[in-house]
This record gives structure tokens, sequence and C-alpha cells, in this order.
């Protein structure tokens, strides 16, 4: 008999552009499905062709744009209906708030116990991007930091993650547990990079105020000093609504980068693979999966010193 986990998360199970909703989560619960008597729940449903196998999904059938606690009260009694043939034996969070919430509620009243699994936000606050949950004099940060207190336990995704959780609050050690890759798919190509014609610059991330790309474009505006036939491929889903293409063009780079939008999993493989150097600008990061995905690509990684950038910089004092 496999031992039973229920999995909460906002979403990112066969959601999004192509369904590859957020591809670690996907690629985790993959791999856990083998071991363990699976059932997630989600807080927004998955897109209508998306039909998971080897686990149950139960999704709140309802847009992310509707209240959450209406989208709450629906989760409660999606998992109150499941616990006479499905309790689990853990409860595992993604996401601090408001999964994580969500969970230690569970554990008050059903004495399930509960593992809380930090993201990107849930371990810091920005007040100048708004980013993070710890902002000053939110109401948010105090229920996150009594949830984490009540939580069995915590999981960082680096060393860094963990000292910046550390300056917000003090609580449980928590383990660190990166996200992986998929080494069959994040492969270096048998061939040799040669630079001595282009450069040729790779940045996979969402635009938006967190990933920095003003400083990115500015990197790259040095960069061109030195080297004017590099060039910058930029792949991601644009929430700034053109702001960044239009700043390339006041710094009059935009003809030598190329922005490409959302593209499918296999096809950013492919540009990494072609790229020399993933540069990456972030203000923060947890981890930056797409570190570990360009380093097994054999491409340089260069950015700023957060998340596993940090972690592997020999200067980092972990």
């Amino acid at each position: 008999m496999k031992p039973r986990i229920a999995i909460l998360t906002v979403g990112g199970i066969g959601s999004g552009y192509f369904s590859q909703g957020v591809p670690v989560l996907m690629e985790l619960v993959e791999h856990l499905k083998h071991n363990y008597k699976l059932s997630v729940y989600s807080l927004t449903a998955p897109n209508k062709d998306f039909k998971p196998q080897g686990f149950r999904l139960q999704a709140v059938p309802l847009s992310y744009r509707v209240s959450f606690w209406i989208r709450a009260c629906w989760f409660f009694i999606l998992f109150i209906k499941d616990l006479f043939f499905h309790k689990p034996q853990l409860i595992h969070a993604f996401w601090g708030y408001p999964c994580g919430v969500l969970a230690v509620l569970l554990k008050k009243v059903f004495r399930i116990p509960v593992i809380i699994h930090l993201q990107g936000g849930d371990s810091v606050g920005i007040p100048e991007i708004g980013y993070g949950i710890f902002q000053k004099n939110d109401r948010k940060a105090k229920i996150i930091k009594w949830a984490y207190k009540q939580a069995n336990h915590l999981i960082c995704l680096s060393n860094f993650q963990k000292n910046t959780l550390k300056q917000n609050i003090f609580t449980q050690e928590p383990f660190i547990i990166p996200y992986g890759i998929d080494t069959n798919i994040f492969v270096a190509l048998n061939i040799e990079k040669n630079i001595s014609n282009s450069l040729k610059i790779i940045h996979v991330a969402d635009l938006n105020p967190v990933k920095n790309q003003n400083m990115l474009l500015l990197a790259f505006q040095e960069i061109l000093k030195h080297i004017p036939e590099a060039s910058l491929t930029v792949i991601g889903l644009d929430t700034l609504e053109g702001k960044i293409q239009n700043l390339a063009k006041d710094l009059g780079v935009n003809k030598y980068i190329h922005f490409l939008g959302i593209l499918p999993r296999k096809e950013i493989v492919e540009h990494l693979q072609k790229a020399h150097i993933l540069l990456h600008t972030s203000f923060y990061e947890a981890q930056a999966v797409v570190v570990a995905e360009a380093m097994a690509c054999k491409t340089i990684v260069c950015g700023s010193n957060v998340g596993l950038i940090a972690d592997l910089n020999p200067l980092y004092t972990q």
C-alpha cells in the first residue's frame, strides 16, 4: 500500500501555455506518483485538454480572477469530501501563501502533518517593487509567520532563500532541497561554441519587476560597446505590456534583441544549447531553475548574486 500524500498548490499543474504548467512542479508530481498515492488539490483549474496520469487532480473550477476566499471555500469542500476514501498521511503545500496557510488550517482540524515548500516570494519582502510576502505592516506577513511556525517542516530551495527567510522570521531550521532538472532533456550539444564571430546571450524569465530586465538591457548595452556582434534572446511572458521593449528602443539596442515570448519547453532547451551565456539579472530568486538548466547545456551563467547563483558563489556566506 503506497503512502498517501496530498499536494496543495495555487496552480501549475496542466495549466498555462502548452499545458506545461510550472514544469518543475509537473516533473516532481510525475516523479512522486511512482512511490506515493498522490491527490493534488489546485486552487485554479487546469486546461480543459489536460488529463492527469497516475495521480488524482482535484481542482477548483474557477478562474484565479474569482475571489480567493470563494476559491478557498471550494477547496475545503473538495478536500473534506475526499477524507473518507483518500485521507492523506501528509499534506505537502507549495507556496507559503496561500497554500501553506490553508494546509496548516487543515492540520489543526484533522491532525495531518504539514510540509510547506517555500517558493519565490515566500521568504522575502522587497517594498520598492511590492514583491514578496513580508511587506511592512502587511497582515499577510503576520498570518504567514504563524503558519510557518505551525508547520511540521519547511523546505527552502537554496541556502540564499533560507538566509533571507531568517532575516524576516525566526523559525525552525528549514530543509534545503533545490529543484532538480531532467538531464535527459537538458543536455549539451556535441559542438564547439565558437564566439569569434558573435556572442549569443540568452535570458529566460517572464518580463516582470522582480526579474529586473531594466538591468538586463543596461548590461547588454555595455556588452555591445565591446562586442558589437553580440545578440540577446529573451524568452518569457511579457507582464509589463511592452515596457521592456520600449526601453530597448530608447537605449538603441532593440535591433540586437529577439523577444520570443513564451515557448514550449523543447524550444527553450534548443535556445539554451546554442547560447554562449545565460544572463540573469533578478532582484531576488529562491533558486532560479534556469541556472541549472543552462549549466546542464554547458552554457556559461552570469547574473546577480541571488538564489542558486549565490549558493554557487564561493564568496557568498552560507
